[in-house]
């Protein structure tokens, strides 16, 4: 999402080391993804993530175990940008441009069955959505974010939204506490058709929609262990549906990082899992659409953080008929379940299960905190001793390390002296119970934070010599250069790809950085502040090898021209 943000995704999601690290030292301070403590998970490759990621991560600790628990489980973007071509704002055209977007999607890419809904502001005219303010303003506090959100807030009071013909958005929604008010919709009265779709499920959810749906067709889409789940307590329940269907379940922490052409992105969409969940109704003139990140469960609607949209759509707009021949074409993609076959015994509790609970509690309860010693060595702390059950056993360390044990009843451990790159405020726990393990990243601040040489320290390393070069003559673009995307970010080159990568070293003149000077328009000063500091980074390099040799002499050449550079653009502040 980072590389996409200052377009420089690939179609298969990947992008640059280079890339990355431009877009690590863009977007810091103006980009946050709130996520449940506990859910970020262990991608392969973590050794090639850069320790940066954590300055764009803002951790939520719900507490998600136990029947009373509840979880951040809101699917929501906003995002405020200036087009990649500031030239093609036409005069009269406000300068910043909004996007929304609320489902059910994760910050994954699971293709699973999704639904979400996806608004850009007008450029004239267009329609107001109520509530968008409110959401912005309730994530900005949360994420800790107000002072910076504030004035933009204001703006976003004059912004309307392109929504297609024939649709009214009557609200959207974000809850973070549970209160009285909270509940399943009550959806107007004597629908003729209702299609609730939703991966898990509940008893009273459940006779709540039927109840209030009188005569209706209800059709009820869900996974098969949601379905038994309901059939255990009470079969009469899932009688009141007219059809039942089902789909795959999916993992919750599924992170596919494969290629786009690899078999997974290739599977019949039959095979793929549910994670859709929507409410969908249709009456004589209109039709009623429920849809973003609840579950049909008491929890989703009650007590997580949730986010939901409320549309009306005008019965025989294109906007419905696409609607109703989208959803008609899903659910024939779906496999009819007859309530007889689905398992009403006892479902056992597994060691995994066990495993799971386990993670929940931890990651709520942990409140890990980092201190440098005076050796440089980092002591992790806890406010409470973990004292694991059931044999048990949690390890712990930095993204880049191996992990060590921590001990039983202790509240804290020491990780060894490593250089400033490699720290983080991300610790990969290592969770296992009798074969089986859970692995993910548990926020751990700093005392005092991290200091900004952290992420010039990480630069260099992760790039080296001639990376940092590459990144220069990117920085030099207001767009990048296509040339420096050599290397994806979770490759780890080589000495032999460092030979290699020598001889398409960029060329570069005086003449090239003032061309991209007067390219940059406005924006020269800041391009060239930019350069200025890669530069810095380039020349204070101190691990040159033998396969460094041509960045070497390039970088001479650069730091006997850079001030004439700067002097042509009338001074080292320009």
């Amino acid at each position: 999402m980072l590389l996409a943000m200052i377009n420089r995704s690939k179609y298969s999601g990947k992008g640059s080391r280079v890339a990355l690290v431009r877009a690590m030292r863009a977007l810091r301070g103006k980009v946050h993804f709130m996520l449940q403590e506990g859910r970020l998970a262990v991608p392969p490759g973590l050794d090639a993530l850069p320790a940066m990621l954590d300055r764009f991560i803002v951790p939520v600790p719900y507490d998600e175990a136990g029947h009373s628990g509840k979880s951040w489980h809101p699917k929501v973007c906003i995002a405020r940008y200036r087009p990649a071509d500031p030239g093609l704002i036409k005069q009269g055209e406000p300068p910043y441009h909004w996007r929304l977007w609320l489902g059910s999607r994760n910050f994954t890419k699971d293709d699973s069955w999704d639904l979400a809904l996806f608004l850009s502001s007008a450029v004239k005219g267009g329609s107001t959505v109520p509530g968008v303010r409110e959401v912005t303003s309730r994530l900005a506090h949360k994420a800790a974010q107000s002072a910076a959100w504030a004035p933009l807030l204001d703006e976003l009071d004059g912004v309307t939204w392109d929504v297609p013909r024939g649709v009214e958005i009557k609200g959207i929604k974000l809850h973070l506490q549970p209160d009285d008010s909270r509940r399943l919709p009550a959806l107007p009265a004597s629908p003729k058709s209702v299609l609730a779709v939703a991966p898990f499920l509940d008893v009273t959810s459940l006779k709540k929609l039927a109840e209030s749906t009188g005569n209706a067709d209800r059709s009820l889409v869900s996974i098969r262990p949601s379905l038994e789940d309901v059939a255990r307590t009470t079969s009469k329940t899932l009688e009141t549906f007219t059809n039942l269907y089902e789909l795959a379940p999916v993992d919750e922490d599924a992170l596919d990082i494969e290629d786009a052409d690899s078999p997974g992105h290739d599977q019949d969409p039959e095979a793929r899992g549910l994670h859709a969940k929507f409410l969908w109704a249709r009456y004589e003139k209109t039709d009623v659409l429920y849809l973003g990140s609840p579950n049909l469960t008491a929890r989703g609607w009650e007590r997580n953080a949730e986010i939901h949209a409320h549309l009306e759509i005008k019965r025989g707009s294109p906007a419905a008929t696409a609607l109703a021949e989208g959803f008609e074409a899903f659910r024939q993609r779906c496999h009819r379940v007859e309530p007889g076959s689905l398992s009403k015994g006892p479902k056992p509790k597994t060691s995994e299960d066990v495993l799971e609970d386990m993670r929940k509690q931890l990651a709520a309860t942990l409140a890990l905190k980092q201190k440098f010693r005076a050796d440089k060595a980092v002591l992790v702390v806890t406010h409470t001793p973990v004292v694991l059950k059931h044999g048990a056993r949690m390890k712990i360390g930095r993204m880049s390390d191996a992990r060590i044990p921590w001990p039983q009843a202790a509240s804290e451990v020491i990780l060894p002296v490593v250089e400033i790159e490699k720290e983080s405020e991300l610790l990969h726990i290592e969770l296992t119970l009798q074969g089986n393990s859970l692995h993910w990243l548990q926020s751990a601040p700093f005392e005092g934070g991290l200091p900004d040489a952290r992420d010039d320290a990480l630069a260099t390393s992760y790039l080296g010599l001639s990376g940092l070069l590459d990144l220069f003559a990117d920085e030099l673009e207001l767009h990048g250069l296509p040339e420096v995307d050599r290397e994806p970010w979770d490759h780890l080159p080589s000495e032999k790809d460092r030979q290699r990568g020598k001889s398409r070293m960029l060329g570069f003149s005086v003449e090239s950085v003032l061309a991209a000077w007067r390219r940059a328009g406005k924006a020269g000063p800041e391009v060239i502040q930019r350069a200025t500091k890669v530069l810095d980074l380039a020349a204070a390099y101190d691990g040159a090898s033998t396969a460094d040799r041509a960045a070497v002499r390039q970088l001479k050449s650069l730091l006997k021209s850079w001030s004439a550079v700067q002097s042509a653009l009338g001074g080292s502040q320009a």
